[in-house]
């Protein structure tokens, strides 16, 4: 597993993580702004650090062992239901 730096944008007051196709663009850096139904103002929103984890599967355990890894990306192997 490989942690990587990316970006996001977390609630001003809460500072939980939302979905960038749920802001509203059109309303920055205008307080008087209506945000489209479903969206939030943008002004809402501040941008963010998040790390999300990389899988990659290196098959150490040889032939005929099962991945361990449940997102493998790169192991053709199907994953043991014992470890799903």
């Amino acid at each position: 597993m490989l942690l990587c730096e990316d970006d996001a944008w977390a609630d001003r007051d809460t500072g939980q993580i939302v979905e960038e196709t749920s802001i509203d663009w059109s309303t920055q850096d205008d307080a008087d702004a209506v945000p489209d139904e479903g969206k939030r103002h943008a002004d809402s929103v501040v941008e963010t650090t998040v790390y999300a984890p990389e899988w990659f599967c290196l098959d150490y355990g040889g032939p005929g062992q099962p991945c361990r890894v449940a997102s493998c990306a790169s192991c053709t192997r199907e994953l043991s239901p014992s470890l799903a």
